[in-house]
């Protein structure tokens, strides 16, 4: 007869400053611009979905002078961890190749010993929602909320060793790409969504019967007074409520939790045991994130929702 063995996780506690070579954040002092500058002076708005994104057009530019002055305290290296530690607390990078930056005291600057943490473990450790509300509740300050460096060294970390750190994150790391990849072909569909609307509505040279441009090809335009602007020859000026039955959703607090999908204008919120709507519908958020248009055929709730007929 055969014995399954049960194996568990080995995990040591340490606290953050144990485990690290240094742990510091960037430059204090006041900087001067240097509009022609090489190097940029980043804050913590530049770390972006755990990448660190330069605007070349607005983000602030300093010489190579003042940069060397600055890196000579923070000492900016490939692998380094970089963690917003005022304002928008714990969004986490690691630094990349090229290194033509340095950052503000809004940025922690954490530099692991490699030996016994990885830093793409570190990031994604500090990334989950225990380690995220540890950081917020370890934030100090009553109009800006701040995570100071001394407290940042105290935070107590339960860690695999150092071969289980790399398979766990090799795993999210596969994840990660994938969503980047995901990302990128929205985006790009976004932009060819973009193209063919302007094709159709706005430039009018949508395909005519004889699969040429309407517009270009010399095809017949009306003046409408209503849009003040010609548009082809047998369309129609028409509401949004010929098309579409709209209406608003409902509060939703009195009802016990479930599997019934409640979506507000930042997308799904909780589960509830009811329903509003079982129909084909598109929700527009009409305050907050305007922008995050969805689509959906479920039985759900919504707080605030036009829906089609």
């Amino acid at each position: 007869m055969k014995v399954k063995q049960e194996t568990t996780m080995q995990m040591k506690k340490y606290k953050l400053g144990e485990i690290c070579e240094n742990i510091t954040d960037g430059e204090h002092g006041t900087v001067v611009d240097s509009p022609d500058g090489e190097y940029f002076l980043l804050s913590n708005k530049n770390i972006v979905d755990g990448k660190i994104v330069i605007n070349t057009t607005t983000d602030r530019r300093i010489d190579k002078q003042t940069f060397e002055k600055i890196n000579k305290r923070t000492k900016l290296e490939k692998n380094e961890v970089l963690i917003s530690t005022v304002g928008t607390l714990g969004k986490l990078c690691i630094i990349e190749d090229n290194l033509n930056y340095t950052v503000q005291r809004s940025v922690g600057i954490i530099k692991p010993n490699q030996e016994k943490l990885k830093s793409i473990f570190l990031k994604y450790l500090l990334m989950t929602d225990s380690y995220q509300n540890l950081l917020k509740n370890t934030s100090k300050g009553a109009i800006q909320k701040c995570i100071f460096i001394d407290d940042l060294k105290s935070l107590e970390l339960s860690i695999p060793d150092i071969s289980t750190q790399k398979k766990i994150a090799s795993v999210l790391s596969s994840l990660d790409e994938k969503i980047a990849l995901n990302r990128r072909i929205n985006a790009r569909l976004e932009q060819m969504a973009k193209r063919l609307y302007d094709y159709w509505f706005v430039q009018f040279d949508f395909p005519n019967s004889d699969g040429k441009p309407y517009k270009s090809s010399g095809r017949k335009m009306v003046y409408n007074a209503e849009l003040k602007r010609e548009i082809p020859e047998g369309w129609e000026v028409k509401s949004f409520s010929d098309f579409f039955e709209l209406g608003n959703g409902k509060d939703y607090r009195h009802l016990q939790s479930g599997k019934i999908p409640v979506y507000g204008s930042g997308g799904f919120m909780c589960g509830i045991t009811d329903f509003l709507f079982d129909v084909e519908s598109v929700l527009f958020p009409r305050k907050g994130t305007l922008n995050n248009i969805m689509y959906k055929n479920e039985k759900f709730w919504t707080v605030d929702k036009p829906k089609l007929n």
